[in-house]
């Protein structure tokens, strides 16, 4: 259940509005909706348009930088090495979605990158095609390794064949170089993306406006069977669709990643 209390503005006694849903945070969600209705505002999926589509590609840049930035943050705070040499790994996979892409510009379309972090950039890219993603690099090496042992009769017998496989962290320097750059590219992202919204915003008549108030097409989330899911498929310009599908095995859990861009 989710409740809300408040007084009239014109006065009166203190009202109260309860919303009743399957979990706490749906029942705060219908609750949300009452009073937004109630004050005469509406959330609806922005109609498709060439600003929008500009709009998608450089937002959907923002979810990238932004998951690179929690995962190192994570890693400085986490408890073993192993875990942090797996978060910093990741951030890399992560931060180099921003280009490449052959279904979206590059992060380079809509900001200016410095020379420091274009220098960096580079490294990233190579940190990640030779050793995150394939093992190319010095990184890892692998050496063999044998025990002798001297039997009785003096000859050498070979008890054991095994490898070490040694790989080498990256460096804290460039780990701090890294969070400093995200910060300063998320901040310029952020800074890019407001004309962006004010083309959107411009390209949205009152016939628009009126119709999406009327029915808005809100974003939804729903539970799809496990075996419908597939890693292939192309990125959508934009959505085909208000639900987002979210793969579960029945009875058992599952988790979503969300970055809201504002």
């Amino acid at each position: 259940m989710a409740e809300l209390e408040y007084r009239p503005l014109d006065g009166g006694p203190i009202q109260a509005v309860e919303m009743h849903g399957p979990s706490e945070e749906i029942a705060r969600t219908e609750l949300l909706e009452w009073v937004r209705a109630t004050l005469g505002q509406v959330q609806s999926m922005a109609p498709r348009s060439p600003a929008v589509e500009k709009f998608i590609e450089a937002a959907s840049h923002m979810h990238d930088l932004r998951q690179a930035a929690k995962a190192l943050e994570k890693a400085n705070s986490a408890k073993g090495t192993d875990i942090a040499r797996f978060l910093r790994s990741y951030a890399v996979v992560t931060y180099s979605r921003t280009r490449g892409s052959n279904v979206r510009p590059d992060l380079d379309k809509f900001i200016a990158l410095g020379a420091d972090d274009i220098a960096l950039s580079a490294q990233l890219k190579t940190l990640r095609n030779k050793f995150v993603a394939h093992s190319e690099n010095r990184m890892l090496t692998t050496t063999p390794i044998v025990d002798l042992r001297r039997q009785p009769d003096g000859a050498i017998a070979v008890d054991e064949v095994f490898g070490i496989t040694v790989e080498t962290p990256i460096p804290h320097e460039v780990i701090r170089n890294f969070e400093a750059m995200l910060e300063r590219l998320i901040a310029k992202l952020t800074h890019a993306l407001t004309p962006l919204k004010a083309e959107v915003t411009a390209e949205i008549s009152q016939v628009d406006a009126e119709e999406m108030l009327a029915h808005p097409k809100r974003l939804q989330f729903i539970p799809v069977p496990v075996s419908d899911w597939s890693p292939d498929g192309a990125r959508p310009r934009y959505p085909k669709s208000q639900f987002a599908p979210v793969h579960i095995v029945p009875s058992g859990e599952t988790s979503t990643q969300v970055t809201i861009t504002k």
